[in-house]
């Protein structure tokens, strides 16, 4: 091999780790990650996937602590202040003491409720997250909706258009996180531990 063949070697190669270095970081910017010491603990005492909760957070909040939708919900999970309290009750803590944008409360309350509802649902994660996004009682409706489910049991079709592009989202970002941050989040198969008590 020449000099000049080694030099262009070389540089292809030193253009493709930049390059590849250069998407890894943009995909990295593009589903960031934080408050990884909350969600770890959280996980670990709720018994949720830590990618979940990550996940979850992506798409309520895009990990900003202090976002307020316009109905009401709160901080990195966005819990409503009902949500919140109900779930501070459920856990022994006083509702009247909880500040529902702390991150560390926030991400325990939000991920002890999707615990709730992966034993509510038996791990089913269609229902865990309409029920997460729309409410339980939507999603009691539609089970009893034959247009919306045929077994009662199963959603095969999910009305609300936001709840239906929710669990994409949700999906997707679950997805995106395992493959990014699995070892920084401890990821584990817990699925064992995500059926009905």
């Amino acid at each position: 091999m020449t000099p000049r063949t080694k030099f262009r070697t070389l540089i292809l190669c030193m253009l493709l780790f930049a390059l590849t270095s250069a998407g890894y970081l943009g995909i990295r910017s593009y589903y960031p990650i934080g408050y990884e010491a909350f969600i770890k603990e959280s996980a670990s005492y709720h018994k949720v996937d830590p990618v979940l909760i990550a996940a979850v957070i992506r798409t309520e909040s895009r990990f900003r602590e202090e976002v307020v939708s316009s109905k009401g919900a709160q901080g990195l999970m966005q819990l409503t202040e009902a949500t919140a309290k109900w779930a501070a009750v459920q856990n022994g803590i006083d509702p009247e003491t909880i500040n529902i944008l702390d991150p560390k409360t926030n991400i325990n309350l939000g991920s002890w409720y999707l615990s709730y509802l992966i034993r509510l649902y038996d791990g089913d994660m269609v229902k865990v997250l309409s029920g997460y996004n729309a409410g339980t009682g939507n999603v009691k409706k539609w089970l009893s909706d034959k247009t919306c489910s045929n077994d009662g049991q199963t959603l095969s079709n999910i009305p609300f258009a936001e709840t239906e592009n929710y669990i994409q989202k949700v999906q997707k970002f679950e997805h995106w996180y395992s493959y990014l941050y699995s070892e920084k989040l401890e990821y584990k198969d817990i699925s064992a531990l995500q059926t009905k008590k």
